[in-house]
């Protein structure tokens, strides 16, 4: 029984390219708006501890993005 985790999931599973695509685009939307929203506050920007806590998020959100284009890509063809 699998947990969930492994990658064997995605392949024995057909993955509808919209939501891909789909998912691709929300984070895009995410990351932008953390960006926006934080990115530029006095608090974050200026305490060490929330400043890494921050850019941990962004460079996540940015790795799920590049990840899911990725699969988005490989599902086109």
């Amino acid at each position: 029984m699998s947990d969930g985790t492994s990658e064997e999931c995605i392949e024995d599973q057909k993955l509808d390219p919209f939501l891909i695509h789909e998912a691709l685009d929300r984070s895009n939307l995410v990351l932008d708006q953390l960006e926006r929203a934080l990115g530029e506050n006095s608090v974050i920007q200026n305490d060490r501890e929330t400043k890494a806590l921050y850019d941990k998020a962004v460079e996540s959100l940015a790795d799920l993005y590049q990840l899911l284009g990725q699969k988005s890509f490989a599902y086109r063809g």
